[in-house]
């Protein structure tokens, strides 16, 4: 099946795609499925490794000046330890000082998903206090499209003035794998 890029600015779908694989999506030629020494060497993966769960199963990277990036100004992914599989792909863009065009930007994107593929499921939107702000003053809006494997998962990250980070829009792709245990394993930071 024919990869489907997720962009920001033109979602470039000019095909109609029916998705039932999250593997089907791309963020900056990327999928999950895919291994991430493809796109990495060995040096950058140990340089950008964070720490956000309890044990390895999973690795987590994150990424802040990549020059190849097109769409984002920042990657995070995550990959399965014993054969580096991604099971996760966030592309973020911030938006410092200005959270209101985020909150266009993506009901843009959602509606233009949602226009190009079927989904299995999607929530409205909703929005969640951010368990890394201890103040319980930052929050996230977002969507969530479901497929047979995994989620797409649209939203706008409003941080608080006391927690100092930089408000941001993002776009992630996550296996049902990676998820669930995710849940599980997931350091809290504040």
């Amino acid at each position: 099946m024919r990869k489907t890029i997720l962009t920001l600015f033109v979602l470039l779908f000019s095909f109609s795609v029916v998705a039932g694989d999250i593997s089907d999506f791309q963020i900056e030629g990327m999928s999950v499925g895919d291994n991430v020494s493809e796109f990495f060497t060995e040096i950058q993966i140990i340089q950008n490794t964070v720490k956000y769960h309890t044990n390895n199963k999973f690795i987590t990277l994150e990424f802040n000046n990549l020059d190849y990036l097109k769409t984002y100004e920042a990657l995070q992914l995550t990959y399965k330890s014993e054969n580096k599989i991604i099971n996760e792909i966030t592309g973020l863009i911030y938006y410092e000082y200005n959270i209101e065009d985020c909150y266009e930007k993506m009901d843009m994107v959602i509606n233009d998903i949602l226009n190009s593929i079927n989904v299995i499921d999607k929530t409205d939107k909703f929005v969640q206090k951010l368990r890394q702000d201890s103040s319980g003053k930052s929050e996230m809006t977002i969507v969530e499209l479901y497929f047979d494997s995994g989620y797409c998962q649209i939203g706008c990250y409003n941080w608080s003035d006391e927690k100092g980070w930089t408000d941001n829009f993002r776009v992630t792709i996550r296996t049902n794998e990676f998820s669930k245990w995710s849940e599980e394993n997931l350091i809290t930071k504040n």
